[in-house]
Formats: C-alpha cells, sequence, structure tokens
C-alpha cells in the first residue's frame, strides 16, 4: 500500500457497552453492495489510487456506527472542514475517525487547527502504510 499522512480522531465520550453489538446488529439489518464501478483492492500504483477507491467503496459500518455514536458526524464534520484534508471516514465501527492528507505537514497542521477547536479529543497525527 503507498504511504498515506493521516490523522486519527476520537472524541473521548462515553460509548455504550454494547456499541459494537449494535453497530452489527444495525449492519446485519442493512444490505451490503459493493460499488460496480470500484476497481478491486490492490495493489495500487499510487496514494491517489488508493483514496479513488476507499471513496468509491466507503466505510460499510459507517451509518449502523453514526446510529449507535452519533458523534461520529461531529467528528467527520470537523475533518472535512480542515484544510487539505483528501479523505475522512470512521475507522470500523467509530467513534475513531481519520483524515487522509497530502504531506506530513499538513496533517500537523490539521492536528493543532483540531486541537485547538476541539480541546478535549484525542488527536494523533500518523502514517498509515
Amino acid at each position: 500500500l503507498p504511504a498515506l499522512h493521516a490523522i486519527l480522531v476520537n472524541p473521548l465520550q462515553p460509548m455504550p457497552a454494547d456499541k459494537t453489538v449494535r453497530v452489527f446488529r444495525a449492519l446485519n439489518a442493512a444490505k451490503i453492495t459493493r460499488p460496480t464501478d470500484a476497481q478491486p483492492p490492490g495493489p495500487y500504483a499510487n496514494a491517489q489510487a488508493l483514496l479513488d477507491y476507499m471513496t468509491a467503496t466507503g466505510n460499510h459500518l459507517e451509518a449502523a456506527s453514526l446510529h449507535v455514536a452519533p458523534v461520529i458526524a461531529e467528528v467527520k464534520h470537523a475533518l472535512t472542514g480542515i484544510t487539505g484534508c483528501l479523505y475522512a471516514a470512521v475507522s470500523g465501527g467509530g467513534p475513531t475517525c481519520f483524515a487522509i492528507f497530502e504531506t506530513p505537514a499538513a496533517a500537523a497542521h490539521a492536528t493543532a487547527a483540531l486541537s485547538v477547536a476541539h480541546p478535549t479529543w484525542w488527536i494523533k497525527p500518523t502514517r498509515l502504510s
């Protein structure tokens, strides 16, 4: 996989003890389909090809996760509002979200800006590869 510069964000709000069970129950109620125009997984020529695939396929747990933990919408909104955000999504069943940036400097800038705007959130820059 190509290296991606990212930040991880968790709002550090209490979650139901059975959050994961609730997410998968809600997921089980919905039919999961893969977009017909999405390319099959890897190998990816570059980061943009991987981002295109992520955008096309999304996270099938997201809708169910939003139902169980509505704060995810606030986190995603904050991430997509940061200059330089190329892609933002919930990680797994949430509530942690991530955002992808073009450079480590852009991810660091986003970390600093979000830390000021949301001082109670856990926010960490990282590199995904």
